[in-house]
């Protein structure tokens, strides 16, 4: 007897509401519409970036990236999910124990079964589940559509998976900065929806699912739906459906090769990640390091001109600047300031005082906590080592050289845009990469680029250790008489200050003639 052990296997707890229903069928149908949509844009865009040779991602398209596909795609997995699981009953039966039966009611038969198994005799007892649906009965047409709910819903995130993102999964670009560089995704996320696509369970659930649902088409003459018209629609999306059209051809080494395809991304994106990572380890230290050398203060610093004398020079300059103005600097007197190609060093961007802002009809636009340090003077908006923040023009100041130059493209129509995008950038990390093709992180001449985003700027980059970066210089080019000259969208001079004095004669000019050095 001792040999002898009782063990009692219990299924799966699910739950069957036969007297339920889904109520909200314009909901279901607004929401296929919705990814349907959303397939035809995701398609679109992989299309145009996939036909520009040496691509470069831009602010724009990497927000469609992360907001408008992936964050999108993952909103609607969401919506999709909670149907299954509250309609997915059915799933669970095996075909062989499901009857449709018009003489006998919509009902749920349970056995008990003994089982012996193993060489010392193990006695189990396994709970059986029949189930007969009456097509002639509500309860059987409403478990019937349920069912169909569910199994379409599934269908839509199989067809989203494998018309979209395994299209992404190929192009090695678009898969790491999603994987990579997106604030509001968790790498998690993303590896519970490939576990869950290349799943062998799901697989067999879902071929499971369509012999039931095979085994329904058989019998669906003897029924009369109380809502025709809906079911019909289910029935479209299921047999339209892409997986469906091959779900002869689903095996076991389709699954397997599609996991072992994923791991080999995994793998590659892997080192690159950790690579990515060394990199910007070490150029963190050697920033972080070397920026806290500098030799003395500044020549337009209130330190050093004196609190009164700067006090009238940060007057006379508030009362130049405007809001979205670029503000340009260099410090020759930091180390950090020798490693930096072409004259200018940092870049930054002026949000406005309230009372501009109030006067543009912006400032209700901005949360609470911004509103609150542009009230108490902190309307310089830059990239510092610490992160992306706001910090009052005296702060900026600590300079020698400065200049102001301010776009020629504002209007009404485009200030709100430009103002979310630079309330978007703060608290992002600084990028110790110096890769434009980031969301997540940001360097201080990525702020003009990331802002002012409008592709007629095509903002000129450089190629640097395989990744594309904009410098100060790069931005301050902008400002040049010929782009002026050529371009609606450009920059004009509006003040310059060499060694901490201001120079009024000849300003373009002797702006270009620091680029050109």
């Amino acid at each position: 007897m001792k040999y002898l052990i009782l063990i009692f296997i219990t299924t799966i707890s699910f739950s069957i509401d036969f007297k339920g229903s889904f109520d909200n069928k314009e909901y279901f149908k607004n929401l296929v519409d919705e990814t349907i949509e959303w397939r035809i844009a995701s398609l679109k865009f992989l299309e145009e970036i996939k036909s520009e040779e040496n691509l470069i991602l831009n602010s724009h398209q990497l927000g469609i990236i992360h907001k408008k596909g992936t964050n999108k795609y993952l909103e609607l997995r969401k919506k999709y999910y909670k149907i299954i699981e509250k309609f997915k009953g059915l799933s669970k039966f095996k075909i062989e124990n499901i009857t449709f039966h018009s003489d006998k009611p919509t009902q749920l038969k349970e056995e008990l079964i003994k089982r012996y198994s193993g060489p010392n005799l193990h006695y189990t007892l396994e709970k059986i589940q029949f189930l007969n649906i009456n097509l002639h009965e509500s309860e059987g047409q409403k478990l019937i559509q349920n069912f169909k709910l569910a199994f379409a819903s599934a269908f839509v995130l199989y067809d989203n998976y494998e018309l979209v993102i395994a299209q992404i999964e190929k192009n090695k670009k678009i898969r790491r900065i999603i994987r990579d560089d997106n604030a509001l995704l968790s790498d998690d996320k993303l590896k519970e929806v490939e576990k869950s696509f290349s799943s062998l369970r799901n697989y067999t659930s879902m071929l499971n699912s369509i012999k039931i649902y095979d085994l329904f088409l058989e019998n669906q003459e003897q029924s009369n739906f109380c809502d025709l018209e809906f079911d019909l629609y289910l029935d479209n999306i299921i047999q339209s459906s892409y997986l469906y059209s091959f779900r002869d051809k689903i095996s076991l080494t389709m699954v397997v090769k599609r996991k072992i395809a994923l791991w080999k991304n995994r793998l590659k994106d892997y080192f690159y990640e950790d690579t990515q990572a060394v990199t910007n380890d070490i150029s963190k230290f050697f920033g972080n390091t070397i920026g806290l050398v500098a030799s003395r203060r500044g020549k337009l610093d209130k330190k050093t001109m004196g609190n009164t004398k700067h006090g009238a020079f940060l007057k006379k300059l508030k009362n130049e600047l405007n809001p979205f103005d670029i503000l340009l600097e260099k410090t020759p007197f930091r180390l950090t300031d020798k490693f930096i190609p072409g004259h200018w060093g940092h870049v930054a961007i002026y949000l406005g005082t309230k009372k501009q802002l109030q006067s543009e009809g912006l400032w209700d636009l901005m949360p609470q906590n911004i509103q609150n340090q542009i009230s108490n003077g902190k309307n310089v908006l830059e990239a510092l080592r610490d992160g992306v923040q706001l910090n009052t023009l005296s702060h900026f100041l600590n300079v020698d050289d400065f200049a102001t130059i301010r776009p020629n493209f504002i209007n009404e129509d485009n200030k709100k845009h430009y103002l979310a995008k630079s309330i978007e950038q703060i608290g992002k990390d600084y990028d110790f990469n110096f890769n434009v093709e980031t969301d997540e992180t940001i360097v201080c001449s990525e702020l003009a680029y990331v802002v002012f985003d409008n592709p007629e700027l095509n903002w000129p980059l450089e190629k640097t250790a395989g990744r594309y970066t904009i410098s100060p210089d790069h931005v301050a080019i902008k400002a040049k008489v010929s782009h002026q000259e050529t371009s609606d969208f450009s920059f004009e001079v509006i003040n310059l200050y060499l060694r901490g004095i201001e120079i009024r004669t000849d300003l373009s000019q002797q702006f270009e003639n620091l680029l050109m050095k």
